[in-house]
């Protein structure tokens, strides 16, 4: 009931180097581990004979006294050895997946970080899979874009949620990308969604881009759009203004220059 080590094989001790284990408690070699609540676990193993089973659960431990800490990651088993129906010890199976934890931390920080920028960014950004071209992801600068909510988009096709694009170009564009696996950039397409007026048009510069499966085959499609609109509008009346200017000139009886 000390949980007293008997045996410890080679991987075991190549967890710990420089600890010597035979003869001695778990408190003794492992104190770290038994302020952490280990020898608790241990403890209810031999009382209950339940066998545990820990599933990367960290461990502060120092290579020597007043050496700096680090933690280490273990998936572990206590199961309990019986001898004519009573607990007699516990046997301990343990594996150390610090790099796959850290691996797989790092992995979350930088999700985490993507979906901040694609969450913030200005430019609109979604994801459609398959050929029906499905929303998968949609970031809120193109909800604005296409006057749509995530809710409204995600998981419907494109066209189901937008058909008045049908008529405007888009099918074979997407079609292009899906079939030919090529990258589509179109600067400036003018069209017509549901929240613009009967004669008003929107201004769209965007890039479509294939994204392949392990397979090397078209699996989604994404898309980085930005409206230019009004930039589109306001070169549009300098030139109207211009083109007003240059008939005025022409139209007039006087003699006229510039210099």
């Amino acid at each position: 009931p000390e949980h007293c080590y008997e045996y410890v094989n080679p991987a075991y001790q190549a967890l710990f180097p420089n600890r010597v284990f035979a003869g001695r408690t778990v408190a003794e070699v492992l104190p770290e581990a038994a302020e952490q609540g280990f020898v608790d676990l241990l403890d209810e193993v031999y009382r209950t004979g339940k066998t545990y089973h820990g599933t990367e659960l960290p461990v502060v431990l120092s290579e020597a006294p007043g050496a700096p800490a680090h933690t280490i990651y273990f998936n572990f088993t206590y199961q309990a050895l019986q001898e004519n129906g009573q607990t007699v010890g516990i046997c301990t199976f343990a594996y150390d997946v610090t790099e796959l934890v850290l691996a797989r931390l790092q992995r979350e920080t930088q999700q985490r970080l993507l979906a901040n920028v694609f969450e913030l960014a200005p430019a609109g950004f979604w994801v459609v899979q398959g050929p029906d071209y499905v929303f998968e992801l949609i970031n809120p600068a193109m909800t604005r874009i296409l006057g749509r909510s995530a809710e409204l988009a995600l998981g419907r096709p494109y066209f189901e949620v937008l058909p008045e694009l049908r008529e405007q170009g888009l099918p074979a564009l997407l079609r292009q990308v899906w079939e030919q696996g090529e990258s589509v950039f179109v600067e400036e397409m003018p069209a017509q969604l549901a929240y613009h007026a009967p004669d008003e048009l929107g201004y769209f510069t965007f890039v479509f881009q294939p994204l392949r499966d392990e397979h090397g085959q078209v699996a989604r499609i994404s898309c980085v759009a930005l409206d230019v609109t009004t930039q589109v509008q306001a070169r549009q009346k300098a030139e109207e203004s211009e083109l007003q200017v240059r008939t005025m000139v022409a139209a007039s009886p006087y003699l006229m220059g510039m210099y």
